[in-house]
């Protein structure tokens, strides 16, 4: 039962993190939207979508080293993995190579791109 209340407040948490995601992107937009110089208004997008970018990469990422976890958890073969996931054998390798390399170069991150800059 503890579990599942766990589980409760966990997907509850990320709901709420992924609208802060989504509302802190509209009013990046609005933003810039806002600039009535166009070379400023440039960029700011152009900042943005590295900042969006960057992020986007960290999520990828964080998603190949979660498909190695479930694999290494559950004792899956790659097949077994894809179809878990749904996902093909191929995309499942593809991410198992991703957070095999990540692992090797020991390029995991726990914070998300660009977080220096926020404070």
């Amino acid at each position: 039962m503890l579990g599942i209340v766990a589980g409760d407040m966990a997907a509850r948490s990320q709901e709420a993190a992924l609208k802060a995601i989504r509302q802190a992107c509209e009013q990046g937009v609005l933003v810039v939207s806002a600039l009535a110089d166009p070379l400023e208004a440039f960029s700011a997008a152009t900042s943005l979508a590295e900042t969006m970018r960057q992020l986007a990469q960290h999520v990828a990422d964080l998603r190949a080293d979660s498909a190695a976890r479930l694999q290494k958890a559950e004792g899956l073969s790659i097949a077994q993995l894809g179809r878990r996931v749904g996902l093909s054998k191929a995309r499942a390798a593809q991410l198992l190579r991703i957070a095999a390399e990540r692992s090797e170069t020991s390029a995991r991150r726990e914070s998300c791109p660009g977080q220096d800059l926020a404070q």
